[in-house]
């Protein structure tokens, strides 16, 4: 099998500021907010073929999460400014998937997996199953039909509205419950 792994950091910062003007061109002040966040992520990844129709390919993925984000802003136009949040610290994202590839016949092939992730800012594990049906219409096109629950994280500061850590605030999801995601797609 192969055997691989890799270090990486990534780091992004915005800041943002918004003025209206009043009839008398009076600055009244609407928007701030700023975010900044630093990842050092560290992955390991391990594919193996076992026999000429199944293949195995396993990973873990840690991503180490440095935050600091607040925001403020106005209501009402001319009315007090309200602190949303602000919120400073370090937190996980870690990760870790199985997929398996089977060559059902010379022509059709299927992969199943599934991915699972923990984030540490408000304790969710996520299970996401993965799974892909694929038809070989020639040597070079095919055709393959795939459901997958996916998940992304939101924007940290999402999780610190009015000062609190939002436990109840989730990944955002695709293909859940009746909103099944089934995606064809034609490669040639």
């Amino acid at each position: 099998g192969t055997l691989t792994s890799s270090v990486a950091y990534t780091g992004s910062y915005y800041k943002v500021s918004s003025k209206l003007f009043d009839d008398n061109l009076q600055e009244l002040p609407y928007l701030n907010g700023k975010n900044s966040q630093s990842n050092l992520i560290a992955t390991i990844q391990h594919k193996r073929k076992i026999s000429s129709r199944y293949t195995m390919q396993n990973g873990v993925e840690y991503r180490q999460m440095s935050f600091s984000a607040s925001d403020d802003y106005v209501h009402e136009i001319g009315g007090p400014q309200y602190h949303v949040y602000e919120a400073e610290g370090n937190t996980c994202l870690a990760r870790a998937y199985t997929n398996h590839k089977v060559a059902l016949s010379q022509k059709f092939s299927t992969v199943a997996g599934i991915n699972v992730m923990y984030f540490g800012v408000n304790g969710q594990t996520l299970v996401e199953p993965r799974v892909s049906l694929q038809y070989k219409v020639s040597p070079s096109s095919s055709i393959s039909v795939a459901y997958a629950l996916n998940s992304r994280k939101e924007s940290i500061g999402a999780y610190f509205v009015f000062g609190r850590v939002d436990t109840a605030l989730q990944f955002g999801r695709r293909g859940d419950g009746l909103n099944q995601d089934f995606q064809g797609r034609v490669q040639g």
